[in-house]
């Protein structure tokens, strides 16, 4: 790549997109551009010198916002200055430190994503009730979706995404007795568990509260199977830091 790449394919391949999926490369180099945008809240949350963190970087954005993916992508690179790349760094070693992100195993992730992915083409071949197929079609492409983001926007999405598939089954009667009604509903279900599992960086499946239960029954039991699967040492290093660490780095 250089810098008369044209700007669309440079941004496919930094971010996995397939050649001319203009609608998911889209959504990725938004997701890229909103994280300007959090670091942006995320530093004036804190008591230190906004001007001096976040010049460089509200600089960077600017540059973005010029781009056009028809150009060269020199012309976006070309206006990265070695300052841009400092004052991000800046940012990460203050955010890193002060508001740390939840990390989840990647491995784990991974299979989730496979298993994900298996069910949109079972779903798709099979015969199950129409209302359901298209109501699992659309919440297993969010989930897709967000699964695909967590490089560029953390576990966010994924969270959304879970807790769109328990608020609808909560408020669609319709839905909430037919998931646990057939086979492939049993498979999303122990994908959404499995997720909630993974966000919730614990092997505790007690910990689940006892509404979700209740919206999606046998959740409980399934958590506790996925759970005891698990690596114990998926736990041992999240990435964050523990409560007192970030105490100790307010003061």
């Amino acid at each position: 790549m250089n810098r008369n790449t044209s700007a669309d394919e440079a941004w496919s391949t930094v971010l996995g997109v397939k050649e001319g999926d203009t609608s998911t490369l889209l959504k990725r180099i938004g997701g890229v551009l909103q994280l300007g945008n959090d670091i942006t809240e995320s530093i004036k949350r804190h008591d230190v010198g906004h001007d001096l963190y976040l010049g460089y970087v509200n600089q960077l954005l600017e540059v973005f916002k010029k781009m056009h993916l028809g150009s060269h992508i020199g012309g976006v690179t070309d206006n990265i200055k070695p300052e841009h790349i400092a004052g991000l760094r800046f940012c990460d070693d203050l955010l890193k430190r002060k508001a740390p992100e939840k990390t989840i195993d990647r491995n784990e992730l991974e299979q989730i994503y496979r298993d994900i992915m298996a069910l949109i083409d079972e779903v798709v071949q099979s015969n199950i009730d129409d209302y359901l197929k298209q109501y699992l079609l659309k919440r297993l492409d969010s989930l897709r979706q967000a699964v695909e983001m967590y490089d560029i926007s953390g576990v966010t999405p994924i969270e959304h995404a879970v807790n769109e598939v328990i608020g609808s089954a909560y408020v669609d009667n319709r839905i909430r007795g037919k998931i646990n009604s057939t086979g492939t509903g049993g498979k999303f279900q122990k994908i959404i568990m499995g997720l909630w599992v993974l966000l919730q960086l614990t092997n505790n499946a007690a910990q689940l509260p006892e509404s979700i239960d209740k919206i999606l029954p046998g959740s409980k039991s399934i958590a506790a199977e996925i759970v005891e699967k698990r690596p114990m040492d998926n736990l041992v290093d999240t990435g964050c830091a523990s409560e007192e660490e970030i105490q100790n780095n307010e003061e």
